[in-house]
This record gives C-alpha cells, structure tokens and sequence, in this order.
C-alpha cells in the first residue's frame, strides 16, 4: 500500500491512497487545476481513480468535488450528514456510508 498527500491545510485538503493497482482519494479540497497538476507529479491522471471517500463537509476537504466528478464519473463515499451539509445530497455518484460498515473498492477494504 502506498499513499501521497496532495495537499494538507486550510488551502485545501486530499490524499491518495493505492493498493494493487486500486486508487482512492480522500478527500478533494483543491480546485481541479491543482489536483490534476498533483496527481501528475506521481504519474497519475483523473483516469486512475477509483473513488473517493469524503471525511467531512468543510471547504477544504470537499471545494473540488463538484468539479471533480463532472470530469470522471466515479463513485463518492460520504455519510448522510456529510452529503447534506455539504450539498451533495441530489448528486448520483453518492453512496452513503453506514456506521461501522465497510466499503470495498478494487484491493483496498
């Protein structure tokens, strides 16, 4: 398993996890333009992507979902309270995690 912060602070919060040719992001709180310029410093596009898991609603963790998946239509985990706070309820691509319930994406559980 390997993973790599593409950004941590206030500016905007998201991190890539991967495993056995799975990708992740958690957390998508840069604007597109910084996203894609940080997923290509590691040899990765919007392409590898597999999902995306939101911890929470606060700008800097959620800011470039909306654009994200406008580009790359892949699955976004996040709690129901999350997906309303963050107005994400109505989107398609939400699947909303359960307490003490486990997702599986590709290799990674």
């Amino acid at each position: 398993m390997r993973f790599a912060s593409l950004g941590s602070g206030s500016r905007g919060n998201a991190l890539v996890v991967q495993s056995s040719g799975t990708h992740i992001l958690l957390d998508c709180g840069l604007p597109m333009r910084q996203l894609m310029q940080r997923l290509e410093r590691l040899d990765l596009s919007l392409a590898d992507l597999d999902a995306v898991f939101i911890t929470h609603e606060h700008g800097d963790h959620i800011k470039g979902l909306k654009a994200l998946i406008k580009k790359r239509d892949m699955p976004v985990y996040m709690t129901y309270g999350t997906a309303v706070k963050g107005s994400c309820d109505h989107l398609p691509q939400i699947k909303l995690l359960e307490q003490f319930s486990s997702v599986e994406v590709g290799s990674l559980s």
